[in-house]
């Protein structure tokens, strides 16, 4: 079996990766082994990679809307909820319909894409919200308020739209395949570019 192995799909943890490095010596013979990062933290990276590529504007809107449109009941910044209103503007119910947008509880990716896409969808009826009269006293629709008007709005929508787009072409096709059981052309394909290269 040892002999079968010519790669570890992991956790990218820096402990991890020591464990890695220990198991390759001392049971693989320090014999060449690829690394390979797990299927759902690769994608993970990809998105975060991606979002920190962009004007730091962006990921404060991310966090600003995950903030007003994307909380549950039980967060801390429910109060500052805009949620229900936009799920009304939108025409959802409770019934009907998910939430627009997502927050970081309970996901662990495909957040940050999700909400960049419904922002763009989205964008007359955010805008409704945050500009509301009684919304004014919520710090973080203010905020909102004043990025979709005063703001490079235009370049930041741009970006978000990339982020979407590079889940969609990049991120996503990478995570299906990789999740998925390794098929019998996967490994032959794996072994053609091992020998290749």
């Amino acid at each position: 079996m040892k002999k079968k192995v010519t790669g570890i799909m992991t956790d990218s943890e820096h402990t991890q990766r020591l464990a890695n490095k220990k198991i390759i010596e001392n049971i693989f013979d320090k014999r060449h082994i690829v690394e390979f990062p797990c299927s759902l933290h690769g994608a993970s990276g990809l998105e975060k990679k991606t979002i920190a590529a962009m004007r730091p504007e962006v990921s404060d809107v991310l966090h600003v809307f995950k903030i007003l449109f994307g909380s549950r009941l039980n967060s801390g910044y429910r109060r500052f909820s805009l949620k229900a209103k936009l799920q009304a503007l939108a025409g959802l119910t409770r019934r009907n319909s998910t939430s627009l947008f997502q927050t970081d509880s309970g996901s662990r990716v495909h957040v940050s894409v999700n909400n960049a896409q419904s922002i763009i969808s989205q964008e007359h009826n955010v805008l409704l919200c945050a500009t509301h009269g009684s919304t004014m006293k919520n710090p973080h629709a203010k905020k909102l308020k004043e990025i979709m008007e005063h703001g490079d709005w235009t370049l930041i929508k741009s970006q978000l739209a990339f982020i979407a787009l590079m889940w969609r072409s990049v991120c996503n096709p990478m995570f299906q395949v990789l999740s998925h059981p390794q098929t019998r052309e996967f490994k032959q394909n794996y072994n053609n570019l091992s020998n290749k290269y």
